[in-house]
């Protein structure tokens, strides 16, 4: 993520447990295929390289599949999408080596050292008891087994006679969603993601309609007689260095007693015919220059 940029986002996180769902069902084929080579009596070293490959490639295929499925989320307009697509892409390509290296090597060392047993930890094959189903039930799941075997063949063989069809109506489907895809909404307000009975939310849309200000600033006007007045603006500036100061969520405030300090040295003046000479060699109208800054 670091190298290709992808951001850590709500989006982006939501990744995480398709690719462990994923990297599990990888790790899975490797290790159902090697307990079966192994089984056949095979050592293992033999079992692990007749893993990898006749194994290794099918799991390839599976992965390019899935890979082609998540390609259609780079043509999205919304940026955290694309990074979504991003994540899955790089995720799923770790999780397929991960199994194919870590796990195999796991499962090769574990049946290593059960046959050497080094320290005499795992009794001899021959003194391992097995149990044996009836032969009833395991007839019925051979008869199982054969059936969906059978199913199988026949959709492969469908799909391998019309191959041209099907990948026409795979193309039509495709272009048809790239088109609707674009009536889709999209929704930003992430307030929308709250339950919107939420007490917190009620209060916060009613401060919205009370108090003036958008984003992350909240503009307070005073009115008063005498906008020139030298402890209006003591007041004004200690009542922000209040906020400031008690409040965890103000950063930082600014009003026209910035202006008037940063024309008159850094201190305000002491008397209202100073101030104003300051508000009239500040340009604008003369709303524009009581309220600058």
């Amino acid at each position: 993520m670091g190298y290709v940029g992808v951001p850590m986002t709500m989006v982006s996180m939501a990744a995480f447990p398709i690719l462990i769902g994923l990297g599990i069902d990888y790790a899975i084929q490797f290790h159902n295929r090697i307990e079966e080579e192994i089984h056949a009596g095979n050592s293992s070293e033999e079992a692990l390289i007749r893993t990898v490959k006749h194994t290794g490639p099918a799991v390839l295929i599976a992965l390019a599949m899935t890979a082609l499925g998540f390609i259609p989320l780079f043509t999205s307009t919304v940026p955290m999408i694309q990074d979504f697509g991003k994540l899955l892409l790089i995720g799923i390509v770790m999780c397929y080596l991960s199994a194919l290296f870590f796990g195999l090597v796991t499962l090769y060392s574990f049946d290593w050292i059960f046959r050497k047993n080094p320290f005499g930890l795992f009794k001899k094959k021959e003194e391992i008891k097995t149990e044996t189903l009836p032969s009833n039930v395991s007839s019925s799941k051979v008869q199982k087994a054969k059936a969906l075997e059978r199913a199988l063949i026949k959709v492969a063989d469908f799909t391998i006679e019309h191959s041209r069809v099907i990948l026409v109506i795979s193309l039509l489907t495709c272009f048809a969603g790239l088109y609707a895809d674009q009536s889709v909404p999209i929704q930003t307000d992430t307030n929308s993601f709250i339950p919107q009975d939420m007490p917190s939310l009620v209060n916060y849309k009613q401060m919205q309609d009370l108090l003036s200000g958008t984003g992350d600033h909240l503009n307070i006007i005073l009115r008063v007689k005498d906008n020139s007045d030298p402890e209006v603006l003591k007041w004004m500036e200690e009542f922000s260095r209040h906020e400031v100061t008690n409040r965890d969520q103000i950063y930082g405030t600014t009003s026209v007693v910035d202006l008037v300090k940063e024309r008159n040295g850094g201190t305000i003046p002491e008397t209202s015919e100073e101030i104003q000479a300051i508000y009239e060699k500040n340009p604008g109208k003369p709303e524009e220059r009581i309220y600058a800054g």
